[in-house]
């Protein structure tokens, strides 16, 4: 079975260890054997609200994060519009890496999930 989980959205709290930490130990480890992690995040703040969060000074470069997670493949937008432009993203990363495969290689994922950066 082929699983690839995409992260994409709004950075917001993801920047941050407890939340990054998190979203590795409980949602992308247990299947790491079956799956490829894909990142789609938007990292403009400008004109964005984030509540406390934004207020905390232990966010980590986001290249420390990719070290963790290993994406299969990693994009960032410049201030996604909607959920459904941050979706569309992400979906290309998958079709792409699925046909990376060559000719008689390529293959479809089984499961999708898709996460939140900051749940």
């Amino acid at each position: 079975m082929r699983i690839a989980v995409v992260i994409s959205g709004l950075v917001r709290s993801f920047r941050f260890p407890r939340v990054h930490r998190n979203v590795w130990a409980h949602m992308v480890w247990p299947i790491r054997d079956v799956a490829d992690v894909f990142f789609a995040l938007d990292f403009e703040q400008t004109g964005r609200k984030y509540g406390d969060y934004a207020n905390e000074t232990s966010s980590v470069p986001f290249d420390d994060v990719l070290k963790l997670f290993d994406p299969a493949y990693a994009a960032r937008m410049r201030r996604s519009q909607s959920l459904g432009e941050s979706l569309r993203v992400a979906r290309k990363l998958v079709e792409a890496f699925e046909e990376a495969g060559g000719p008689g290689e390529s293959f479809r994922y089984d499961w999708i999930v898709r996460l939140r950066p900051d749940a």
